[in-house]
């Protein structure tokens, strides 16, 4: 049976096209359980606006990091460093209590606002946790 050339041109671009996609994705894992955190507690009384606060757990077991964006907006971000260029899981950090995390190995700096590569070699935003407030009771509830 013989291919019109048609066929054989939808054939080739569509070979050409599955050639030239790539399905990147961020190495931190993804998936937790729910988290609880009790911020009327007075361990979390200096937890204001603006700083952040870091907890165990997260999918890559290296730790979650919690800003507090406004008095009742919260973020959550598993401090692994999603960059590529490293063999090993690195755990971000965050000196000084700023609004930035770092990648002590390959100096990536991402934002906490959004997670969002500020500098370096990371493809990837900050893997990001689903975060919801209660207000009435002060519970933080972390999750996918």
């Amino acid at each position: 049976m013989r291919r019109s050339k048609v066929q054989r041109y939808l054939l080739l671009s569509t070979f050409i096209l599955f050639l030239g996609c790539k399905n990147e994705q961020s190495p931190v894992p993804r998936g937790i359980n729910p988290i609880t955190i009790n911020l009327t507690l007075p361990e979390f009384n200096s937890f204001v606006i603006n700083t952040s606060i870091h907890i165990t757990g997260g999918a890559s077991g290296l730790g979650i990091v919690v800003y507090r964006y406004s008095q009742n907006e919260f973020k959550a971000y598993d401090r692994m460093c999603p960059s590529t260029t490293h063999q090993d899981w690195i755990k971000l950090i965050n000196k000084e209590n700023s609004v930035f995390m770092e990648c002590p190995e390959c100096k990536s700096r991402f934002y906490l606002f959004d997670g969002s590569v500020i500098q370096g070699p990371a493809q990837f935003y900050m893997s990001e946790y689903s975060t919801y407030y209660n207000q009435t009771t002060g519970i933080l509830t972390i999750g996918n």
